[in-house]
């Protein structure tokens, strides 16, 4: 168990940039339990359409769906915050990083990110044309995916449409190169899953840092077998004295 951490040291959040298919709890198992201290540290962020935010139209385009974020967070950031996003998570976290460098904004002192290759590479295609089973069955393979809802026609009816929206702002997606952000990034990626390590590298790219990479076991979604792991990084990346300024790029 990790432990408690004095939240004095602590000013930060942990901000957690949605996955496809987030209905707003994805991110619970890396959670801590509700009495520990540093609960409340934790910022998972959801979506227009997703989660407590079901009656608000989706979006279908990455960059409105960085915006939208940035919109919500904006008055709450500190220097002191770690941003977190797993697969589209993890765009989502560069766009919203840009804006807040754009705009003035605080940036965060650290970047954690798993699951998605680096953004300057295309994005796989297809997923969001897939029809009803193939998208289904797309989401089996993928795993992280609840099976009551995968085998439950109407649950499935009524997931589908978040899926294929935010499949479609990956695979719309266009990579502007911007200069590398001087903040240190991590990421971490599943041993089984499709991103080979030199794509991963590519994340390089976006960071005056020398850029960090850890693997685990497991495949796409390998953030939930290994989550007391996870939880334990982002709470020491959120502790950790503060990175040395790396100039260049």
């Amino acid at each position: 168990m990790t432990p408690p951490i004095p939240l004095s040291d602590a000013s930060g959040h942990i901000f957690m940039f949605p996955f496809a298919g987030d209905g707003g709890n994805g991110y619970a198992p890396l959670l801590p339990p509700r009495d520990h201290p540093a609960r409340r540290r934790f910022r998972p962020l959801s979506l227009p359409g997703h989660g407590e935010r079901l009656t608000e139209p989706l979006l279908s385009d990455l960059e409105a769906m960085a915006a939208d974020l940035f919109q919500r967070i904006a008055a709450d950031l500190r220097p002191n915050d770690i941003f977190y996003g797993h697969s589209m998570g993890a765009l989502l976290v560069l766009a919203v990083v840009r804006r807040a460098r754009a705009l003035h904004f605080p940036l965060p002192r650290a970047i954690v990110v798993s699951g998605m290759r680096g953004p300057a590479l295309p994005t796989r295609k297809g997923r969001h044309l897939l029809d009803r089973e193939g998208l289904r069955a797309e989401l089996r393979r993928l795993g992280g995916s609840p099976d009551e809802v995968l085998n439950n026609d109407e649950l499935f009816d009524f997931f589908a449409p978040m899926v294929q929206a935010d499949f479609t702002a990956v695979e719309t997606r266009r990579y502007h190169p911007e200069p590398p952000l001087p903040v240190p990034i991590t990421l971490l990626l599943g041993e089984e899953d499709e991103i080979s390590l030199s794509e991963g590298e590519v994340w390089q790219q976006e960071t005056t840092h020398p850029l960090r990479i850890g693997s685990f076991p497991g495949g796409h979604f390998f953030i939930f077998p290994h989550a007391a792991a996870l939880r334990d990084l982002l709470l020491d990346t959120l502790t950790a004295p503060p990175p040395r300024l790396v100039s260049g790029g």
